[in-house]
């Protein structure tokens, strides 16, 4: 992670720019990001923690790409998404 991250940062510390060059979603992930920003109708900022708390769980999997799950195990962090946040966006 620090060695991906500009300047040694944390995922947490990343802008917009930063997550969009070094955050790697495969399509899928992308494509779901997208629907719960538009189904939950959530800020930019709010979108933007989603895709830093994705990214930082893709990290702890050890994985390159942040995938779906990772964007649905995210999701589960949200208290008034968990209950229904794989429910509606797992197809």
């Amino acid at each position: 992670m620090l060695v991906r991250n500009p300047d040694s940062k944390l995922n947490r510390d990343l802008s917009a720019q930063d997550l969009g060059r070094v955050g790697q979603l495969d399509e899928k992930a992308l494509e779901l990001w997208e629907q719960v920003v538009n189904h939950r109708r959530l800020s930019a900022r709010s979108g933007l923690r989603i895709l830093k708390v994705a990214r930082s769980l893709a990290d702890l999997h050890d994985q390159d790409k942040v995938n779906k799950n990772e964007i649905a195990e995210t999701m589960c962090f949200r208290s008034f998404d968990c209950g229904d946040a794989k429910e509606d966006f797992a197809s």
